[in-house]
């Protein structure tokens, strides 16, 4: 999953509608929420059409992870209001009360970065691992190598004195039979 795709599914949490609602007031297909939870992407159509409907969403947030959430001063209803900064809608108030589901879903997005990096973490280990063996075999096979050698070796050496050796028994079989 994108760190866009990311990023804009916690804007769609800290919304107080159902994704149904939400994919109804964006003009997104029904079921388009949960396609993005499993990975899939989002056209850049679509997440203009978001950014329409949600002036306060910031775009360079949405795309570069720059930025806050939402934009201060966007004229529509919702912004903070300078005077006191105090949030005047649902989603802002959601992103800045404490104990909320925002939150809640911030201590689930911690955990699952905590989840991911030691499964990256661990999948680095594993990758190191399997070049090691990769080497050791590669080790194993060239060691094979020169076992099979030094045998094929051995092998002739001890043809070449087997032959020697019958050539002697040969001779001496010869010379007791002439001398008897």
């Amino acid at each position: 999953m994108t760190k866009i795709i990311e990023r804009l599914l916690l804007f769609i949490d800290c919304q107080p509608i159902s994704n149904r609602e939400f994919e109804k007031k964006t003009g997104l297909s029904n079921g388009t929420i949960s396609k993005l939870r499993a990975g899939n992407g989002i056209g850049a159509d679509k997440l203009a059409n978001i950014c329409c409907e949600y002036p306060a969403l910031n775009p360079n947030w949405v795309l570069k992870g720059v930025g806050n959430m939402l934009q201060k001063n966007s004229g529509v209803e919702g912004d903070i209001d300078e005077q006191n900064e105090a949030p005047t809608n649902k989603v802002q108030q959601t992103v800045n009360e404490p104990n909320t589901e925002y939150n809640k879903n911030c201590s689930a997005c911690n955990e699952k970065e905590r989840l991911i990096q030691q499964l990256s973490d661990r999948i680095l280990e594993l990758q190191n691992r399997i070049e090691e063996l990769k080497e050791s075999e590669k080790e194993a096979r060239e060691e094979r190598r020169e076992y099979k050698e030094e045998a094929r070796i051995y092998r002739t050496e001890l043809r070449v004195l087997q032959k020697e050796y019958n050539n002697i028994i040969s001779q001496q079989d010869n010379s007791q039979s002439k001398a008897s």
